[in-house]
């Protein structure tokens, strides 16, 4: 699930680290939008590139969750 978040989320900078958010139109006419519902949410927090990620905390988002549920 994290490498699908890292791949497909939505990124944006919290101080020295990058948040990645996994939210509806980034999986839609993916492999994974079956697992919309599933991956709605989830926050991965990473420092470092892409190719070499050092992931301190993965967590869900409810906020996001709930918005996209209604």
């Amino acid at each position: 699930m994290m490498k699908i978040a890292l791949l497909y989320g939505e990124k944006d900078f919290h101080g020295n680290d990058i948040r990645v958010t996994i939210l509806d139109k980034n999986l839609r006419n993916t492999i994974y939008a079956k697992f919309i519902d599933k991956l709605r949410g989830l926050r991965v927090i990473w420092k470092g590139e892409l190719q070499n990620p050092e992931i301190i905390t993965v967590l869900w988002n409810f906020e996001t969750k709930a918005i996209s549920r209604r």
